[in-house]
């Protein structure tokens, strides 16, 4: 019981700091009208209700409309991590039981793709919000294959297409015949797939006028509500509370709601699975997460590394 009620309160704080900016500016300006009214202007605003009515409806169903196609592009990033996460899965369970052993030992490749895999899905990551290749990656591939990441613009795509290389080499070799290369190489383009359709939400930002003018007409509404809406409370001879504040939040606060979930891969967007992905993608495909070197005997050689091309 006292954990649930603290999971509420930190949830409610949470959502206070994410748009209690906004409500607490809303109430200043209310005040600020409120004793304007009362104590200092003696020729009263007189403003119709009428086009303030039909500009809320209308702000409304503009909110909606747009409140509606962020939450789309976030779920479908939502949906297209998830087929990564699972494409990992079934990756490592194929690396592990498609390819051949020599002998009685294990082949030393499986390890090789696995962290190459590993290293993959943290560039992804990293490339989806537009930062650099992260220093722990250096763990899961060779020393010279991440120097190279700064000679081209999408190295998660390279270390994939090395590890494509890695396995190409193995069917030369006869650990794979050509019916496990194929099954192998259809995940893999499963993960490619999943990865262009997050480039493309993360590269195709909202358009500026669809972003900016809703944020325009709801300050334009927030500030003007206090002031039409005081004429009533005049005749009343009521003091009036600073509602008006209420009145409008819900509708400044979708504004940064919408504006995260249009960009899931911002870090802004708190949004775990693209912030921390290692571990939990570590722990499905069996790799464990620890800084192991790998042997440079595995490594993609320069010459057939794309990188190098």
């Amino acid at each position: 019981m006292k954990a649930a009620i603290l999971k509420k309160y930190r949830l409610i704080i949470k959502t206070m700091g994410y748009v209690g900016w906004s409500l607490f500016w809303l109430l200043l300006w209310d005040i600020a009208v409120t004793v304007d009214f009362m104590l200092f202007l003696n020729a009263k605003v007189n403003l119709p209700l009428m086009p303030l009515t039909l500009l809320g409806s209308a702000l409304i169903v503009l909110i909606s409309f747009r409140n509606s196609s962020a939450y789309n592009r976030w779920w479908e990033a939502r949906t297209l991590w998830g087929a990564m996460v699972n494409n990992s899965r079934s990756f490592a369970r194929q690396v592990l039981t498609l390819l051949d052993d020599p002998g009685s030992e294990v082949n030393p490749i499986k390890s090789t793709l696995l962290r190459r895999h590993v290293a993959y899905v943290n560039c992804l990551a990293a490339h989806l919000r537009g930062e650099p290749c992260p220093d722990e990656v250096r763990a899961f591939i060779p020393a010279e294959e991440f120097a190279r990441n700064g000679a081209t613009n999408n190295f998660a795509n390279d270390i994939l297409t090395g590890s494509a290389a890695i396995l190409s080499r193995e069917y030369k070799a006869g650990h794979l015949d050509s019916i496990r290369l194929a099954r192998i190489e259809s995940t893999m383009v499963d993960l490619s797939n999943a990865q262009g359709g997050m480039e493309r939400i993360a590269n195709t930002p909202l358009p500026y006028p669809y972003v900016y003018f809703p944020r325009l007409f709801i300050s334009l509404f927030c500030l003007i509500v206090p002031v039409v809406w005081w004429n009533p409370w005049v005749g009343s001879h009521r003091w009036p509370p600073p509602w008006w504040a209420l009145c409008c939040w819900p509708s400044n606060a979708l504004a940064p709601t919408c504006k995260a979930r249009s960009a899931p891969a911002n870090t802004r967007s708190r949004w775990k699975p693209f912030a921390k992905p290692s571990r939990k993608t570590c722990n499905r495909c069996a790799v464990t997460p620890s800084p192991i070197p790998p042997s440079a005997d595995h490594a993609l050689p320069s010459s057939e590394c794309p990188l190098g091309r």
